[in-house]
């Protein structure tokens, strides 16, 4: 719509990307590029239109079950539109280097790359203050009294940090003649991380004197708040070609080293509040630790689920065989995972098997 006025406009992405090709020596030849770009992401529809938030507060709730026409219940409704016309566009920025060298038909490539989006689409939880009429009794007359609890809407913003990197690679030999047979390598590690980059609410679900922590108090935690992962995988085939017969056969081995996974280590103490009786945000202040309810602010997290976890090394073997027949003909037949090595590993001080079961098809291929 017309009120973003932030996305409404245009956006300049340049891209450049260069190659050097050194002179070739011993039949060696080296080429050496680099890329860097920017690219705009605009916001989805559930961004820029997101769905009411209705927010219902019960005053009275009151059933006669002797006289159902006595039965009462008291509502307060609040209808919000959690639209964030301050949204940006995403931006994303992509660097990358790349290596390639040729010696007569064997080639290797390699490719670093580096991927950041500084302020990436996240939905925030957005508190305030409502009000609402709090019924003390259901006798006659019916008295009551205002009441104010805190309530959230998620909201679209621009808080999201996104980091990538990684390394992807290939070599792929020349056709060994006697055994008809050319060797690729490919792989890649990659490295990511993903967080909020803007202090964020957390409600504590305890209850005190019949009171429930968030429903009046919600503390404002900073630092980060997300998760990284790192992975590194290598796979080798071998790609045998009989032209004569037209048969080929394949052999892939996947290695997946590791799978590396943490969750971001969080603030246990919160730096604000927002209070249920103004609507404010307030510091968090050293006494406040006394407080009956503040103190629950605190956040006692379990490091264990800060720590990482580390998936090893997973082993797969893959057959596949196609022969041609005619022209217009291809079948293959596969068998996929037909050997796995897959070690157990320890996680919370218990062990994971992992049980991998192997599987057949048949593909035939048609090309008029």
């Amino acid at each position: 719509t017309d009120k973003y006025e932030n996305i409404n406009k245009p956006y300049f992405d340049p891209r450049i990307n260069m190659l050097f090709t050194l002179p070739s020596i011993a039949n060696i030849t080296i080429s050496i590029g680099g890329g860097y770009g920017i690219t705009t992401k605009m916001p989805t529809q559930n961004y820029i239109s997101p769905d009411y938030k209705y927010i219902n507060l019960v005053g009275l709730n009151y059933y006669n079950s002797s006289d159902i026409n006595q039965s009462i219940v008291k509502i307060t409704s609040y209808v919000i539109s959690p639209e964030n016309f301050a949204l940006k566009a995403a931006r994303n920025t992509k660097k990358e280097l790349r290596i390639d060298i040729a010696a007569g038909s064997n080639r290797l490539s390699i490719t670093y790359f580096n991927e950041k989006t500084a302020n990436g689409y996240r939905y925030e939880e957005q508190y305030a203050s409502y009000s609402y009429d709090k019924y003390d009794n259901h006798e006659e007359p019916l008295t009551s009294h205002k009441e104010r609890v805190l309530e959230y809407v998620s909201m679209p913003t621009n808080n999201a940090f996104i980091n990538k990197e990684g390394i992807e690679y290939q070599y792929q030999s020349s056709r060994i003649k006697a055994i008809r047979t050319a060797i690729v390598v490919n792989g890649a590690w990659y490295n990511s991380k993903y967080h909020s980059k803007a202090p964020y609410f957390e409600p504590i679900s305890t209850v005190i004197n019949e009171k429930a922590i968030q429903d009046y108090y919600v503390g404002q935690y900073s630092g980060q708040r997300g998760n990284k992962a790192e992975t590194f995988n290598t796979n080798v085939m071998l790609d045998t070609q009989i032209p004569e017969i037209g048969f080929t056969f394949s052999t892939t081995i996947e290695n997946m080293w590791f799978q590396k996974t943490q969750r971001l280590k969080e603030d246990e103490i919160p730096s604000h509040y927002i209070s249920y009786d103004d609507g404010k945000i307030h510091t968090y202040e050293k006494n406040d630790t006394e407080d009956i309810y503040l103190k629950h602010l605190v956040r006692q997290k379990n490091n264990a689920i800060f720590r990482q976890y580390t998936i090893p090394r997973a082993t797969h073997i893959n057959l596949k065989a196609t022969k041609k027949i005619g022209s217009i003909v291809r079948i293959s037949m596969f068998a996929n995972r037909l050997l796995s090595s897959t070690p157990s590993y320890k996680r919370d001080g218990n062990i994971v098997r992992r049980h991998i079961s192997p599987y057949f098809g048949m593909e035939i291929n048609i090309t008029l």
